[in-house]
């Protein structure tokens, strides 16, 4: 991993035309198991690939979200974990206010607390390490939100 976005910092330094350094996705992960494996004899196809992280980060998520744990990351670069946040702003109540009425949303079922998964960075455990950062995609913080709706979670979480 820190031999992707080490190739990454170059590459941002050679195109001047490029203001931020390109996203680490799964294919470049695949790209380096083959790399690293070229003639391996229980070789995987990218498809397979494909299919194995997601299986794992899905059971991660839902891991997360149901225990409340930390995962603690390989080579000790970090944790996740779900943490759990005052809301900042009400949202307005557009299926209200359609109806004529100004209603915001108070979180009330969660007792006005958000929630998100968040990556630590353990200090000073890895090489360039402010390089990294780690945002959830869409569909998985939809889905902690959604979680959390549904069975309210929040008393196992972190406070920010």
């Amino acid at each position: 991993m820190q031999k992707i976005a080490q190739e990454n910092m170059k590459d941002s330094k050679k195109s001047s035309e490029q203001s931020k350094p390109r996203k680490i996705v799964e294919k470049d992960f695949y790209h380096l198991y083959h790399s690293r494996n070229p003639n391996d004899v229980n070789y995987v196809t990218q498809e397979e690939y494909k299919l194995i992280l997601t299986t794992f980060f899905d059971n991660l998520i839902d891991h997360l979200i149901v225990t409340g744990d930390t995962y603690k990351t390989p080579s000790r670069m970090g944790e996740f974990f779900i943490i759990k946040f005052p809301a900042q702003k009400t949202a307005l109540n557009y299926k209200a206010w359609k109806e004529g009425k100004f209603q915001l949303h108070t979180n009330g079922h969660t007792f006005g607390y958000c929630v998100g998964l968040r990556w630590e960075r353990l200090p000073n455990k890895f090489k360039n390490r402010m390089v990294y950062k780690f945002t959830a995609v869409r569909k998985v913080k939809r889905r902690i939100s959604k979680q959390n709706q549904i069975n309210n979670y929040t008393h196992k979480y972190r406070n920010r």
